[in-house]
């Protein structure tokens, strides 16, 4: 027999009982607690089996609202979709900004970045929010191998075919980080082989070396006594590589607060070493 809503208000639990139960008919049904709450449930039944799903509080769901919601379900079932299914679906949809790759990444980004120098904390952040923008806003649960496999070929495409060797294992770390909060099922970046998607990168060409003692000496010679027709920054910076064995980059990037005139030293931040200093000597000795 239907319900009234004059029989929902006034419905109360028995005493003694932790709760009772109502029936509107054609598996609608509202169950009262002890502590006076009222909750409407759907039971039906899909693939051979019985299931119950919640249709929310009263008074919030009303007698009217609840009808329509069971009547939505049943109509679900007819077409043989699970109306339980369906929810979690619109659900999952609903959250696809939350679930969104390039949010997803940046979080991981953030609970990595103190582990890397700043200059690769950078680099990453560039790689999700720049290179591997094609991903950006699409669910992290609904990419798959192929929507990678595009990334990839537009990154050759782009004229940097080495930069998805490096943005590939970030991807791949990212649907890790994903997997372990239960935000996906699957990891499209694992077992990708770029070998299989992009072509061969061009064969690395050796530069010519100085390996003869005599030859090199000769050269820092030549050096030394050339003046500065390069412009002095450039002959002063080739006068000191040699003597103090660092790499150009970090010759150019040199300040004078690296320089310990005291001890002899230059210490220097370099990426590669844990959170230390590099320090070298003028004469060419690494030092502490």
């Amino acid at each position: 027999m239907a319900l009234t809503a004059l029989e929902i208000k006034s419905f109360s639990c028995p005493s003694g009982k932790s709760q009772a139960k109502k029936s509107d008919g054609k598996g609608l049904f509202i169950i009262v607690k002890s502590n006076n709450s009222k909750l409407w449930r759907l039971r039906y039944k899909y693939a051979g089996k019985h299931q119950e799903m919640a249709l929310g509080k009263y008074p919030a769901v009303s007698l009217h609202a609840a009808r329509k919601m069971a009547e939505e379900a049943r109509m679900l079932l007819v077409q043989g979709v699970n109306p339980m299914d369906k929810r979690k679906e619109q659900k999952r949809t609903s959250n696809s900004k939350d679930r969104a790759f390039n949010v997803i990444a940046l979080k991981w980004w953030e609970q990595q970045k103190d582990s890397w120098s700043e200059d690769h904390a950078k680099r990453v952040k560039r790689w999700i929010t720049k290179d591997a923008k094609l991903l950006g806003d699409l669910a992290i649960d609904k990419i798959d191998s192929g929507h990678i496999t595009e990334l990839m070929l537009a990154i050759e495409a782009s004229g940097h075919p080495k930069k998805a060797y490096s943005i590939s294992p970030v991807i791949n770390r990212i649907f890790g980080y994903a997997l372990a909060h239960r935000l996906t099922r699957t990891n499209p970046a694992q077992g990708l082989s770029l070998r299989d998607i992009l072509k061969p990168l061009p064969k690395v060409k050796h530069r010519a070396a100085i390996v003869d003692v005599v030859e090199l000496a000769q050269l820092i010679t030549d050096i030394d006594e050339s003046g500065s027709p390069c412009g002095f920054c450039t002959a002063a910076a080739l006068r000191l590589i040699p003597r103090v064995f660092l790499r150009p980059k970090e010759v150019r990037l040199l300040k004078w607060e690296y320089i310990d005139f005291e001890c002899g030293l230059i210490r220097i931040h370099s990426r590669g070493y844990e959170k230390g200093k590099r320090a070298s000597s003028p004469d060419g000795k690494a030092g502490g």
